[in-house]
């Protein structure tokens, strides 16, 4: 068989050289009136010229045009990518005509029988599909997980099949396969076996083996079964991924790697800073790595410089703003009394009663708060919220200050939010997101007060327990979702898609557990214990596994905010825009989970007071 190919990518051209058997031949043109008219068992691929920064194959010959329709009439099998179709002579090559000028995908997505695929970084011609052709995949502005999605306003066809699947047509630059950016990687795969086998008449592995060939995955679960391992790659990741903005923390850190793009938010933001800080202090303060611990001194002491801590005690959600929330300066909190573990620096202990003291004022007597708001202005008067996504944090915090009015604050805050639970104030995307945050609140509560909480544990784990799939990690709910939000959920429509949030839940319910399993005997009281250590090494399996191996460091070592367990690999929404599912978050993800590994072994923990 003869393989003629004009145009594409070095990665496409690796994918062809890989489909080669023994006595196949490939040959390689610059343009397509280069082509020759073989009559033969002949595959003839032709795409624009991508690597000279071209986007469409360019205008063809009629005597070409007529060539090319005589040999697809003859039983010839061809391929076109982004070929404009204008007029009826085109048409009679591709069966589409473009509808419009190029279209880079940012909300878009494709659908592709019952999967949605991601193609952030590629482009598609809007087009109409003429003639009773099969139209196998079409672009969509639709807002989808993999295979749960609401129609969007618009569709054009990206994909046509024609002659029993030898006579292809794309409206996209789907040869420009990107394992970053193009996902889920698994059915990108699943359309190159089932087009390009149909189209050399080549078996479905030997497609497959030369998709993984010529185009690697970029982003898979490490596989890792060792907690300390972990530890040490989420710290170099850290130090390589460029989140730090000098190597010695001494010009504080970047916020996230964004959904949209993988690039860096280059946010100052308090909690991430402080937390990653905190997290270096622990881990030198474990390992007697005195480099460790000076660069999380200087990440926090950067912004302690200033002026992070608003004059009434409370700290600022990010850097260039005066808006405070209850949830933040409650993780704030965590990393600053952690701060003072870590080091005996009483300057931490200082400010974390500082802010002890505000949210005894902030909380006031019902001992909850309005949730945010920006300072100088007054939160008096605003309305109290009793969701527990503000305090989970912010009672492990202050359960870990000295004196105990602060500990009193902590319990009363506890009661409130148990009121009414889970009917409380409404915030977020999920049931999970409400159950995460309480379960911290009840588990730090159980630990260090004489109070038995074992009934709201026991429910909340048997809430969470339905909801863990058999790999350990737990289920997202129906997600309540606004088409316009920005700020991304992580699944949509009735849960049946498998995705774990890895940032809003599953950390959280790994934290909580870990706590409980460090409950000496005469404080367990009638927790189901058995539950609770079953579901911890299920979990504890499932975040090992999923860390990321990549060649790129800024993936390599780190753990994005949602994991599809069906397909078993990183996913995102295709709303996603900066903060979604297809994020590395700082501090909530790369501290929050190495930190429960880096005590796992001792009776200390970053979200318990020393015994």
């Amino acid at each position: 068989m003869n393989f003629y190919l004009t145009g594409g990518t070095e990665g496409f051209r690796r994918f062809v050289a890989a489909l080669c058997g023994a006595n196949d031949r490939l040959f390689v043109y610059d343009t397509p009136e280069e082509l020759p008219a073989d009559e033969g068992d002949a595959v003839f691929l032709l795409l624009p010229q991508y690597e000279k920064g071209e986007h469409a194959i360019p205008e063809l010959s009629l005597e070409k045009t007529e060539e090319f329709f005589s040999l697809i009439r003859k039983g010839g099998r061809f391929y076109f990518e982004n070929l404009f179709a204008k007029d009826n002579l085109r048409r009679r090559l591709t069966g589409m005509q473009t509808m419009g000028k190029l279209r880079y995908l940012f909300k878009e997505c494709v659908l592709y029988g019952d999967m949605i695929l991601q193609a952030r970084e590629s482009y598609h011609f809007p087009c109409k599909n003429y003639g009773k052709f099969e139209t196998s995949a079409v672009i969509s502005n639709c807002i989808g997980t993999h295979s749960v999605f609401r129609e969007g306003n618009t569709q054009f066809p990206v994909l046509t099949i024609r002659e029993n699947g030898k006579c292809v047509s794309a409206m996209m630059n789907i040869s420009q396969f990107d394992a970053c950016f193009m996902r889920p990687y698994s059915a990108w795969k699943r359309l190159f076996v089932e087009v390009f086998s149909k189209l050399v008449g080549k078996a479905d592995d030997v497609i497959e083996t030369a998709f993984e060939k010529a185009f690697p995955e970029s982003i898979k679960p490490s596989g890792n079964t060792d907690a300390e391992q972990a530890v040490k790659k989420a710290l170099s990741w850290h130090e390589n991924s460029g989140m730090l903005r000098k190597a010695d923390g001494s010009m504080g850190m970047y916020e996230m790697v964004q959904s949209n793009g993988l690039e860096l938010r280059m946010n100052l933001r308090t909690d991430s800073t402080l937390l990653t800080g905190a997290f270096f202090a622990a881990a030198g303060s474990k390992y007697q790595d005195t480099r460790m611990t000076a660069l999380g001194r200087n990440l926090v002491d950067f912004l302690i410089d200033r002026h992070i801590q608003l004059p009434n005690g409370l700290f600022k959600w990010m850097d260039h703003t005066n808006m405070t929330w209850a949830s933040d300066s409650g993780r704030d909190g965590l990393a600053i009394i952690n701060m003072y573990k870590a080091t005996g620096d009483k300057k931490y202990l200082l400010m974390a009663e500082k802010l002890g003291d505000a949210f005894l004022n902030w909380l006031g007597d019902e001992a909850i708060c309005c949730g945010y708001f920006e300072y100088p202005n007054s939160y008096e008067g605003r309305q109290r919220l009793d969701n527990p996504v503000f305090y989970g944090e912010m009672v492990s915090f202050l359960l870990q200050l000295p004196d105990e009015k602060y500990h009193d604050l902590a319990l009363r805050n506890v009661e409130r939010v148990g009121r009414n639970f889970p009917d409380v104030s409404e915030f977020g995307y999920s049931d999970n997101f409400t159950y995460a945050r309480y379960f911290i609140a009840l588990a730090c509560a159980q630990y260090a007060s004489d109070r038995d909480y074992s009934d709201r544990i026991n429910h909340i784990l048997e809430f969470f327990e339905n909801l863990q799939e058999d790999c350990g990690g737990i289920r997202e709910c129906p997600i309540r979702l606004k088409t316009n939000d920005t700020e991304a959920g992580i699944a949509i429509g009735d849960g049946s898609d498998s995705i774990a949030d890895i940032m809003y839940c599953v950390n959280f319910v790994f934290i909580s557990l870990s706590m409980l399993t460090k409950l000496p005997a005469y404080k367990q009281h009638a927790v189901n214990m058995d539950k609770v250590n079953a579901m911890y090494q299920k979990i504890r399996r499932f975040l090992l596994r999923i860390q990321i191996a990549s060649p790129f460091a800024k993936l390599d070592g780190g753990w994005m905010r949602a994991y599809d367990m069906q397909l078993d690999e990183y996913y995102g929404l295709d709303l996603d825009m900066d903060w979604g599912a297809y994020c590395i978050m700082c501090g909530w993800v790369m501290a929050f989970i190495p930190l429960v590994f880096l005590y796992e072994d001792s009776p200390e923990s970053f979200f318990l007071k020393r015994s």
